[in-house]
């Protein structure tokens, strides 16, 4: 147990210090893999003596629990990596058993963004404590002016943030440094949190250097944020849904329906591939169609005709 344990910390490190990994993704890899060790040792075997056929009994147990094929997907892809690392690391001469693996065909969904009275809703201040709410006003501000992904705001400490230029360095995907930048109205929020809300909720930690704390003085976690941004989405005169990347993803949708250039959109956003940006694309032409079919006289009778020929 003690070897394992070990195992998937090392691996972790691994993936954080030379990969480059967000912490997010390390611990979601870590997790594969502890998952899929206890089931190697549920069946007494060494993880040297997995080939691909024998893999496929466990791709069938996770057939069997219902996961997703996404979620098998990242399995594989993890669990891929894992065996490249250990075989390395250990000098083994096997065969990486999953190389040849294929992954499993999914229907890759359009990202969901957010429309902009929803966004309006997210920037009403209902927290209780002052502090607190100016935080959460930053943080929203920030996602949707900077296309940041969640990680990196997490990430971010107060040397990265350039109030006077309006500019914050960011450090991406594989430790992949740019910078990302915010309108007038958010630098407004910015200083009054740093000057009034920040002292306050780092009177127990003084000496912590990361820009979003907690009401401990500790950096915002991932979780913390998403779990903020749904209790403003709840208090909206229509509650729903929201997640922080749900506010990237409106971030590139806005600029490309501002006619913004796709190459500079993607490197706002950090996208390694030119091809991951024009995806926003398509759900600008998607929201263009929902709008044209909800508000042109002609488009609503066809399709109120077309829904009354259904079964």
């Amino acid at each position: 147990m003690e070897n394992t344990r070990n195992l998937i910390e090392q691996y972790g490190q691994y993936l954080l210090q030379i990969k480059g990994y967000s912490k997010d993704t390390v611990l979601a890899y870590q997790r594969d893999l502890k998952q899929f060790l206890d089931f190697l040792n549920e069946k007494k075997m060494l993880i040297e003596e997995v080939d691909e056929e024998w893999f496929q009994f466990y791709l069938a147990k996770l057939h069997a629990q219902h996961q997703s094929k996404r979620s098998i997907n990242r399995k594989i892809i993890s669990l891929r990596g894992f065996y490249t690392y250990y075989i390395k690391v250990n000098h083994l001469s096997i065969e990486n058993p999953l190389l040849t693996l294929s992954l499993l065909k999914t229907d890759k969904p359009l990202p969901k963004d957010l429309f902009l009275e929803q966004v309006q809703s997210l920037l009403v201040m209902s927290e209780k404590k002052y502090e607190i709410g100016l935080r959460n006003q930053c943080i929203v501000l920030l996602l949707f002016q900077s296309g940041m992904r969640v990680s990196e705001l997490t990430s971010l400490n107060q040397e990265d943030v350039d109030l006077e230029e309006q500019v914050i360095r960011v450090i991406g995907k594989g430790n992949k440094e740019r910078r990302v930048y915010f309108k007038e109205s958010a630098k407004k929020y910015l200083m009054e949190y740093l000057t009034y809300a920040y002292p306050q909720l780092t009177l127990k930690n003084p000496t912590e250097q990361a820009f979003f704390v907690n009401q401990n003085g500790h950096r915002l976690t991932s979780r913390m944020i998403q779990i903020l941004l749904q209790q403003r989405a709840n208090m909206a005169p229509k509650p729903f849904k929201v997640s922080p990347h749900m506010l990237r993803h409106t971030f590139a949708t806005h600029l490309l329906n501002q006619n913004a250039d796709l190459k500079m959109v993607q490197e706002l956003l950090g996208h390694e591939s030119l091809s991951t940006t024009q995806i926003y694309t398509h759900v600008t032409q998607k929201r263009l169609k929902e709008v044209y079919e909800s508000n042109h006289p002609l488009a609503k009778k066809l399709k109120e005709k077309k829904d009354s020929l259904k079964v």
